[in-house]
């Protein structure tokens, strides 16, 4: 997919409109695992601010996006800006937060990502993937032209050890949560 063709998905109103059942559950979830000496939060790939939000009323939050369309519905200060080039100093948030957005990236995209979180964080990284995600059921291809590509975007699949590694020698993880529906 290039990547006009991702602005525009990403773009469209409605999927910015209602929330899954399990993104309920893991909200509540983020909600009650917030670290109690955390005052600021950056919310990388907000989306349309389900989480920031909830989370505005008690901390000082920031949200991040890349979808203007999506951020329209963020009602805290909010940035168009991409996951992996953060418009802030370093060391801006207590916690810096980044929900169901790591499985649509490009490897590129993914290591500059992560090297952005570490960068603008001062404490804490939350992060939230689709677990042991069985991308085959999610392919399709695109009539018009051939293009196969999976239904959300997803690029990749993660299971305790692909996440672990992510952060391997640069955080100690402090817990893994199962959360949502299983599949």
């Amino acid at each position: 997919m290039t990547e006009n063709n991702e602005q525009s998905y990403y773009n469209q109103p409605e999927l910015w409109n209602e929330l899954a059942e399990y993104q309920k559950n893991v909200r509540e979830d983020i909600i009650q695992f917030i670290p109690e000496d955390v005052k600021s939060i950056l919310d990388v790939g907000c989306g349309n601010g389900h989480i920031i939000n909830m989370l505005a009323a008690k901390y000082e939050c920031t949200g991040v996006d890349t979808s203007s369309t999506a951020l329209e519905y963020v009602k805290t200060r909010k940035m168009n800006a991409s996951s992996d080039a953060l418009p802030f100093p370093d060391h801006s948030f207590d916690l810096v937060m980044i929900n169901d957005v790591l499985e649509h990236l490009t490897e590129p995209q993914l290591r500059k990502t992560l090297d952005e979180l570490y960068r603008v964080t001062c404490k804490y990284i939350l992060v939230t993937v689709p677990f042991m995600e069985n991308l085959q059921s999610g392919m399709t291809w695109c009539s018009q032209c051939g293009t196969v590509y999976h239904i959300t975007q997803h690029l990749r699949a993660f299971d305790s050890g692909k996440l672990l590694e992510l952060f391997q020698g640069k955080l100690r993880p402090e817990r893994l949560i199962y959360s949502g529906e299983e599949q």
